[in-house]
């Protein structure tokens, strides 16, 4: 969690949170009003921070990863709105057939790299 003011602030000073953000770049349609706080955290470590933040505010939370079929209104959502998108990574083992995948991983990046190593299913 946030241990002062003074964390929150490296975050906002970072670009990693935001207020009064317009959604319609964050969806495939570009339409959307603006989130009272936006989050695009880098890591698990801050997406986890950035929710206790808002809990601990009152605020709610609500979670969007690349905007496919996504479609906000155009007043805008309250609270907080993390964006999984920098989220990316994932590991795939052929010879076990895992695959493992961030939040924000593409599908088609991580389809690709499934069918090179000949996993299906």
């Amino acid at each position: 969690m946030f241990t002062s003011d003074r964390s929150l602030n490296a975050l906002v000073e970072a670009g990693v949170l935001q207020q009064q953000v317009s959604l319609a770049n964050y969806t495939t349609w570009r339409v959307g009003g603006p989130a009272q706080w936006l989050a695009e955290p880098n890591d698990a470590e801050q997406c986890l921070s950035l929710l206790q933040w808002a809990q601990a505010e009152g605020l709610t939370s609500r979670v969007i990863g690349a905007g496919s079929n996504l479609l906000i209104a155009d007043a805008g959502l309250p609270g907080l709105t993390l964006c999984l998108r920098r989220l990316q990574g994932s590991q795939l083992d052929a010879e076990s057939g895992q695959v493992k995948a961030l939040a924000g991983e593409p599908l088609p990046t991580l389809a690709r790299r499934a069918a090179k190593l000949g996993l299906h299913g």
